[in-house]
């Protein structure tokens, strides 16, 4: 989420700037998708004004470089807040898929988040 810019050369040059970063952490850019500007729904933090810019990056990178990836923002005044979210196979220690239930076990299967 960044902060909401006049200026759209402004959010393009951090747009770009995220790309870089995740190339730079060995990552793949997939998409990039501008989600607009939208209201929050309670104060956010004091000076972020009421209203941010979203905007997701669908990217791979080596999870052990999260980290430092996510860190990279952290002190940028352009950015509000980060969200990452890991999509794929569940890993070996997540609880049992429930028992075949007839049509319901279609819908109990789908992206694995955490």
């Amino acid at each position: 989420m960044f902060r909401p810019s006049p200026e759209e050369e402004a959010l393009q040059k951090s747009i770009e700037h995220v790309g870089a970063e995740i190339r730079k952490q060995g990552g793949d850019l997939k998409d990039t998708a501008d989600l607009g500007k939208r209201t929050f729904a309670r104060p956010f933090r004091k000076g972020h004004g009421d209203a941010g810019r979203y905007v997701r990056f669908a990217f791979a990178m080596d999870p052990a470089r999260i980290d430092s990836f996510r860190e990279r923002f952290r002190h940028r005044e352009d950015v509000i807040r980060t969200q990452i979210v890991l999509a794929g196979p569940p890993p070996a220690s997540a609880p049992a898929a429930a028992p075949d239930r007839g049509p319901d076990r279609e819908e109990a299967q789908g992206t694995w988040h955490r």
